[in-house]
């Protein structure tokens, strides 16, 4: 199911359960969507909180007692051995949306809303502004960019 569909289904829900009363299509639409973003800013947090489970020992090879001796020592099962895997790019650092604004707020004290909205790759600084002022959300995309543009300069 894409997020278009999940915001889709709970917008209907949500224009169900006011039956006709006071509020709008577009209304319903927008809580949907900031519903949709609560519950995977929350799925991210419980993902940091919670420990990784412990890693699985390989599966140790079983002897067939059957057989003679010679075979009786290798291994029912061959273990493939893994090709080399590039290493992975560095991931850039998860902040917490409240850090991402003192990020970005000390970004504007030090270069300028002009600049910062430069760096993040807006036309113009009111982009910043709206982040600022929390008039836009900060989706896992633009936290993402903040980080990648802003890592550098503050």
């Amino acid at each position: 199911m894409t997020r278009y569909e999940l915001t889709r289904m709970i917008a209907y829900r949500l224009y169900e359960h006011r039956q006709g009363g006071p509020g709008s299509p577009f209304g319903d639409w927008f809580l949907a969507e900031e519903l949709i973003a609560l519950v995977e800013s929350v799925l991210q947090l419980l993902l940091e909180i919670l420990p990784s489970p412990a890693p699985q020992p390989p599966p140790v090879a079983e002897k067939r007692l059957d057989a003679s001796p010679a075979v009786a020592d290798r291994p029912v099962e061959v273990q493939r051995k893994a090709k080399a895997k590039p290493k992975p790019k560095p991931k850039p650092k998860k902040l917490a949306p409240a850090a991402i604004l003192k990020l970005l707020e000390k970004a504007c004290a030090k270069l300028g809303r002009k600049q910062v909205a430069a760096l993040l790759g807006y036309a113009s600084a009111s982009s910043v502004g709206r982040i600022l002022q929390g008039k836009r959300r900060l989706t896992p995309e633009l936290i993402e960019k903040i980080c990648e543009g802003l890592d550098e300069a503050v």
